[in-house]
């Protein structure tokens, strides 16, 4: 493999035409991660599901659905 390969940045048309990006994806689910480690933190009961679950899936069908944004 040449560096050039690796080097190839996608045009703007590339980015904009695939909703999310693998980088958006990549801070969905970091922002997911940190949501539930806080609510395990402040609960320190079963109840974090609560909290966590439907920003789960809220997030899941931002992910899946392909909007290219947040559900509102």
């Amino acid at each position: 493999m040449t560096m050039e390969g690796a080097l190839t940045i996608p045009s703007r048309d590339d980015q904009t035409s695939k909703p999310p990006s693998p980088s958006q994806k990549l801070i969905a689910v970091a922002l997911a991660a940190v949501v539930l480690v806080i609510a395990v933190i402040v609960t320190r009961s079963a109840n974090a599901v609560v909290v966590v679950g439907p920003t789960l899936l809220l997030l899941l069908a931002w992910l899946g659905g392909g909007s290219g944004s947040p559900p509102t």
